[in-house]
């Protein structure tokens, strides 16, 4: 939370909270509508980011994702690829 704020400051960048509390279905539909370049959270955040997506391709666009933020626990390799590699998120 702090990094992503922090971030988003330091950027001038605009903040998208989608929900009071975390909830990946709210997140994907928030960064379809607003073209949103960056997600932040936890690596769990992140698998329910994807199985959110893979529950439905056709209702979200994260063709504008390129960049994260991911702390709090470590990254297994196999996220960290799949987040590179089939989301584009090259700055991870």
């Amino acid at each position: 939370m702090v990094l992503g704020n922090l971030a988003s400051l330091n950027a001038a960048a605009a903040v998208v909270l989608p929900s009071e509390s975390f909830s990946a279905k709210l997140s994907m539909e928030a960064t379809s509508k607003y073209k949103c370049t960056t997600m932040y959270g936890v690596p769990t955040m992140f698998y329910e980011y994807i199985r959110e997506y893979e529950l439905n391709p056709a209702a979200y666009d994260r063709s504008s994702l390129k960049k994260g933020i991911m702390a709090g626990a470590l990254c297994p390799e196999s996220l960290m690829t799949k987040l590179i590699h089939d989301w584009g998120m090259t700055d991870l």
